[in-house]
């Protein structure tokens, strides 16, 4: 009973890491002369002061995030039109937002982890996470299906293999690969094939510079294959060439709505793995050095 008490002890202490860290990366952002200040939000960040422990600022933040997430989108947007909306106010608005996103996973992470601890003891916390992320990965795996499906086949095996993983670090780390896959399709509005040309001499440098940090053990790797690498770049480098350039435009207009819709669901994605790092740290199941 103690051993669970202490492990539940730890894994308050690592939400508590991840909801401060948070709250002040929030303050930080928002006392920058780009953010619109308003008396709701200083006062929101005021009382989060008083709160010491996890118990009273969760259940703070909790009520108070969503009121005035909704307050600060009303107050703002509502019956203007865009070029009528004072771009402090957008940015106000969005760090908000970036807040109230790294909330929601915490009311989920604890009901699912109190349904876990009834069943096994200790909690699975991988095959917890890894069940959370699945909520997001399906929203816009559908997104995905319905708009951009097969489109690129890079990304096509990507999203695959996010859907096939089971486990939470590794779909993080496939979750970024795939923002690189639609960031480089949206930069196709500025393709011409000497641009491509260079841009894979350019990649084939790197790999080839990479190779010799990671022999030197100048970098660490927990693997590092070559003629994969250069087969990825290659096969990607010889689809754009081939398309024309009405398929090339296609695919960064379609990609770049997707990319628009998704980002919310990835930023969920984002805050529980970070959720997930800071447990594991807490609870010394991971050395944060090795992070």
């Amino acid at each position: 009973m103690t051993e669970q008490s202490n492990f539940w002890t730890d894994v308050e202490k690592g939400m508590m890491s991840y909801l401060t860290k948070y709250i002040n990366l929030f303050e930080t952002d928002y006392a920058k002369d780009t953010a619109e200040k308003n008396p709701k939000i200083e006062a929101f960040l005021a009382g989060a002061k008083f709160k010491t422990n996890f118990e009273d600022l969760f259940n703070f933040v909790k009520t108070e995030i969503k009121l005035l997430f909704d307050d600060i989108r009303a107050e703002y947007l509502q019956d203007k039109k865009p070029e009528e909306i004072d771009q402090k106010k957008v940015t106000t608005l969005i760090e908000v937002s970036k807040l109230f996103n790294a909330i929601i996973p915490l009311p989920r992470f604890l009901n699912d982890f109190m349904t876990s601890a009834k069943e096994a003891n200790p909690v699975d916390l991988n095959k917890l996470f890894v069940n959370m992320m699945k909520v997001e990965i399906g929203e816009l795996t559908k997104i995905y299906d319905d708009e951009i499906k097969d489109l690129d086949p890079a990304l096509d095996k990507c999203l695959k293999e996010i859907n096939n993983a089971n486990d939470a670090l590794e779909i993080w780390n496939l979750v970024n690969q795939l923002g690189l896959f639609l960031q480089r399709n949206i930069m196709l509005t500025d393709f011409s094939p000497e641009k491509e040309e260079e841009k894979l001499k350019g990649q084939l440098a790197n790999i080839d510079q990479i190779e010799k940090d990671y022999n030197d053990g100048k970098i660490k790797l927990p693997e590092f294959n070559k003629e994969k690498i250069i087969e990825e770049v290659q096969t990607y480098h010889n689809f754009v060439i081939a398309l024309s350039p009405e398929k090339q435009l296609e695919i960064a207009e379609k990609t770049t709505e997707y990319r628009n819709k998704v980002v919310p669901l990835v930023q969920i994605i984002q805050c529980l793995h970070d959720l997930l790092i800071n447990i594991l740290t807490a609870t010394n199941i991971i050395n944060t050095a090795k992070q």
